[in-house]
């Protein structure tokens, strides 16, 4: 199946595609962009976390297999079309996350163009192109939900200060008095940013200053739960805290507290694997194993970073890397048998 990659990105790409439907369905509704709007789906995250398979797959293809100027230009529609939906869900890190597979697939061509064919210019055209696509992305997110786009990071500042664990117990008035101990001054801005913390950027902060606590307590997990910080929160608070997150929004510390550190080890070196693989595949002369290992590489190294910041290794986020990884795996495999076989008749 010379096209996978092609196939997997649009079959990954539906879920955006929905989303852009109602979304549409929706703007001519209400007269104006529906920003923040996911459609049918429970969370953002929902399309940010689809939009990485779709950013490597049809990146693969567009770089290291299409051939047709039509298929280039349909491929980049759909990337475009990709970004549109995630600006609308206004998902920040999908959008993060979806350049960074774009960009690591972009390089990824590049250093094995400059291996054979040393080009400054075509470099200097391709740093130059990403910062436009950066800058010009954040600009519209930000045009689009200027709060979400530049208000966290005094929020994630202030969430750096008093005791974690007994601001998400008892609230943010801890955090307020310790300010004021600290002799700041609680101007009606900063209020706004202690009341902006609870649900926001702040509280995931808060979220993983208390882990280390837990990580004592439970270092064996807590019997596979999908709400083990939840849980563990409660438990050291004694009630139901304050700033209740249902997960502390890092993949691998929810993981290390449902099924114990162990168990995210294990499953990090189950990556690391995919990853090796990959890497290895991606320097097989058959040019159809070396694409698909450039996914198979890039979607391992990707989900490991992705996981550093939301909880994306469970339900249906899981089995995706899951059956995706074992996929291209078995794929590279299946192929380069069939390449040595060629080679030996």
């Amino acid at each position: 199946m010379p096209r996978i990659h092609l196939y997997l990105g649009i079959l990954f790409f539906i879920p955006l595609f929905i989303h852009l439907c109602v979304s549409l369905i929706k703007g001519i509704s209400t007269g104006q962009i529906p920003v923040s709007y996911w459609g049918i789906n429970n969370s953002h995250g929902d399309l940010g976390y689809t939009s990485i398979h779709v950013a490597v797959f049809l990146s693969v293809y567009l770089f290291f297999q299409a051939k047709s100027s039509l298929t280039k230009i349909l491929i980049s529609f759909l990337l475009i079309a990709s970004i549109v939906s995630l600006l609308i869900a206004s998902s920040r890190g999908g959008i993060l996350f979806f350049l960074a597979s774009f960009i690591l697939i972009l390089l990824i061509k590049i250093f094995k163009l400059q291996r054979t064919h040393f080009s400054f210019k075509s470099i200097v055209l391709s740093i130059l192109g990403v910062f436009i696509l950066i800058g010009s992305i954040f600009q519209i997110g930000t045009y689009l939900d200027p709060i979400r786009w530049r208000g966290p990071l005094s929020n994630m500042e202030i969430a750096f200060k008093g005791d974690a664990l007994k601001i998400n117990c008892e609230g943010i008035d801890v955090l307020k008095r310790t300010l004021e101990q600290d002799g700041m001054v609680i101007t009606p801005a900063i209020q706004k940013t202690l009341d902006a913390i609870n649900g926001f950027d702040g509280a995931r902060i808060l979220a993983l200053r208390s882990l280390p606590t837990m990580f004592i307590n439970h270092p064996m997990g807590m019997n596979q739960s999908r709400f083990a910080y939840a849980t563990a929160l409660e438990e050291i608070c004694g009630a139901k805290p304050q700033i209740g997150l249902m997960n502390s929004h890092n993949g691998w510390a929810d993981t290390a507290l449902s099924i114990g550190i162990i168990g995210a080890l294990l499953y990090f070196l189950v990556l690391c694997k995919f990853i090796y693989e990959g890497l290895s595949a991606l320097k097989h002369k058959d040019p159809l194993v070396s694409a698909t290992g450039v996914a198979l590489f890039a979607l391992g190294l990707i989900w490991v970073l992705r996981s550093m910041f939301d909880s994306a290794q469970r339900d249906q986020m899981l089995e995706m890397q899951i059956f995706t990884l074992c996929v291209l795996s078995a794929f590279i495999f299946f192929q380069q048998q069939r390449s040595t076989k060629v080679v030996l008749d």
